[in-house]
């Protein structure tokens, strides 16, 4: 509001623009104006409304100064009251864009530059906020930006603080902010997508926007993977200029100004089209693809990770599930994927593996306990899965996608396709790519047909593909696949194991015959506390033990338990999943392995009776 003839009046916002809003921060000495605000956005005003159709070239020392169009012109009302956002103590100059430049801060009535020495990243991101930008890019060291006029004497710390000290070599420091951020609540990166051109934010229509462009943005505001991307306005109408309409992105651009974008100079979008975008807010670094490698998580615009103590599976299915990876196949402790940095934000998660997100676990935050990056928590995910197979290297394909898990059709199904499901799932060479529903029909979406693989991609996500969910099958068409190298190694334990274990028979059988008068215990505690120390009942009890991992392969479930003697065995993997699998062969290997030393324990026996 101005004051004229005693009085407050109102300014309409026709025409209302960056320079006018520059010109008004500086005139009360807040800075550079970072929005501009239009449609009584801050409430309608009451009184006279003074200037209508304000034109400012933003070098004026007052709004007064401006030039202005007859008032006649426009036809105003206070429901178009003009506002404005200012960067208050902060600014950026000698940049390219009010996003980039020298940091200077308001003090002690002057604008003054900033030690370059002791700002960090904090700060620096701290600046880029202030001043109504996206996320910190860079922050140059030596002036790059120039020193200014003044004497560098101040040092800025996180949250704004000023301090006065020497400033060794004098250097100004510098900060480059992203040209794109998000409005709505960009600490958890979320929100109406808004680009800066000509000095003025704006938004991005809808048009021709996916997941490929909300993924660019997302990887440039460093907010991790995107989950959607919203259009018609669903995270709010935005006001101004809409700067853009088909974006067209491929992924894999580092900002999203790299992408193919199509200014508008006429177009008929309105701001209830406005694109958004929701990143997550959790995600997993330094593992072998996106669906596995150290938890991080996201809080007040900084990366941090999770403790271990108390992590288990449960906490892991619900990272998967928020990161549309499918389901949880382990749980990673002690720094499995390498140490991380930053605040350790959560520590014992107590997860039902219901929740939606992880932030909505049960858990405690990072004052209540001690915790070192030693302890940090990873997960491995998996979106793939055979189902109804002879083991889990053979059945129908599975993927995940949109919460659900689904079958692919067979079309165009061939040995390269079914070799990169074999590789995403440690299974080794595929023998055979399966059509006709071979492994029973599936249920629910069909996701995928024509998927057109080389065979060397890490994931059968990465290979062309038609639209998710866009197919002419049904379910007698469901697609599966046979891997080689797993499986064979599996029969070859087995017809180990089944020769083995008639080998050992023989040589009990023998053994008894000859010796078995040399362990005989009068008392059944004896009995029971000899069972150990007596070679007979080793091969006994391996030989029960053998037999029901046996069966439980023939069964495809693992549930194995033996009492002998005093002696109780038991293991059960509840899930006949990779996992289980995997404990399963490296079981069945080392009880080959103890047969044939007992065996030659029993020769050894046999020789000395």
């Amino acid at each position: 509001m101005l004051s004229h003839n005693m009085e407050w009046w109102t300014v309409c916002d026709a025409s209302w623009d960056i320079h006018d809003a520059q010109v008004v921060c500086r005139q009360l000495g807040c800075g550079n104006a970072s929005k501009v605000l239009i449609g009584a956005h801050y409430g309608q005003g009451t009184g006279p409304i003074w200037l209508k159709g304000v034109n400012c070239t933003g070098e004026e020392a007052s709004l007064s100064e401006c030039s202005q169009s007859p008032h006649e012109e426009y036809n105003c009302d206070h429901s178009r009251d003009a506002g404005v956002e200012c960067t208050g103590q902060f600014r950026l100059v000698n940049g390219s864009s009010h996003c980039s430049g020298r940091v200077e801060v308001f003090y002690n009535k002057h604008w003054e530059a900033i030690c370059d020495k002791d700002l960090k990243s904090d700060e620096a991101q701290f600046v880029c906020m202030k001043v109504g930008c996206g996320k910190m890019l860079s922050a140059p060291k030596g002036s790059h930006f120039g020193r200014g006029h003044s004497i560098v004497r101040l040092t800025l710390h996180f949250w704004g603080d000023i301090e006065e000290k020497n400033c060794v070599g004098g250097e100004a420091a510098a900060v480059i902010c992203s040209e794109v951020k998000l409005i709505g609540d960009p600490d958890y990166c979320y929100g109406r997508v808004e680009v800066l051109h000509n000095q003025t934010w704006g938004t991005v229509c809808d048009d021709s926007w996916n997941l490929k462009s909300a993924q660019v943005v997302c990887r440039e505001l460093d907010c991790g993977e995107a989950l959607a991307a919203p259009g018609g306005a669903h995270l709010g109408a935005g006001y101004g200029p809409i700067w853009l309409f088909d974006a067209e992105c491929q992924g894999n651009e580092m900002s999203f100004r790299y992408c193919d974008l199509n200014a508008l100079e006429e177009h008929s979008c309105t701001h209830e089209e406005d694109a958004g975008v929701i990143c997550a807010r959790t995600r997993l670094v330094n593992g072998p693809n996106r669906c596995s490698g150290r938890v991080e998580m996201l809080l007040n615009g900084l990366w941090g990770t999770v403790c271990d103590d108390g992590w288990d599976l449960s906490d892991a299915q619900v990272v998967c599930r928020e990161l549309g990876c499918g389901e949880a196949v382990s749980a990673p402790e002690g720094a499995h994927f390498g140490k991380g940095n930053g605040t350790i934000w959560i520590h014992n998660a107590e997860c039902l593996g219901t929740e939606v997100a992880l932030w909505d676990c049960k858990k405690a935050m990072h004052e209540s306990y001690e915790c070192r990056h030693e302890e940090d928590a990873g997960v491995v995910c998996s979106d793939l899965h055979l189902m109804n197979g002879t083991s889990p290297c053979s059945g129908r394909v599975e993927v995940f996608h949109n919460d659900a898990w689904g079958t692919i059709c067979d079309a165009g199904w061939d040995l390269q396709d079914a070799q990169v499901v074999c590789s995403q799932l440690g299974c080794g060479k595929a023998s055979k790519a399966l059509g006709g529903a071979h492994y029973g029909q599936g249920s629910g979406p069909i996701w995928l047909e024509s998927i057109n693989c080389t065979g060397e991609e890490a994931s059968l996500k990465e290979c062309q593909k038609g639209g998710w969910g866009e197919h002419s099958c049904s379910h007698s068409q469901d697609a599966s696949v046979e891997c080689s190298a797993v499986e064979s190694s599996v029969e070859t334990s087995v017809h180990l194991g089944v020769a083995a274990l008639v080998f050992l028979a023989l040589v009990v059988i023998v053994a008894e015959a000859g010796c078995g008068k040399m362990w005989q215990e009068e008392e059944e505690e004896e009995e029971r506390a000899a069972t150990l120390s007596s070679p007979l009942n080793w091969p006994v009890l391996v030989i029960k033990i053998h037999l029901q991992v046996l069966w439980s392969y023939s069964q495809k479930e693992f549930h194995v338990k033996s009492k002998f003697k005093g002696m109780y065995f038991e293991i059960y993997l509840s899930h006949y999943n990779n996992v289980s699998f995997y404990t399963y062969m490296l079981l069945l290997k080392m009880v080959n392995v103890l047969l044939g030393i007992v065996g030659f324990v029993m020769f050894f026996i046999l020789s000395v009776c």
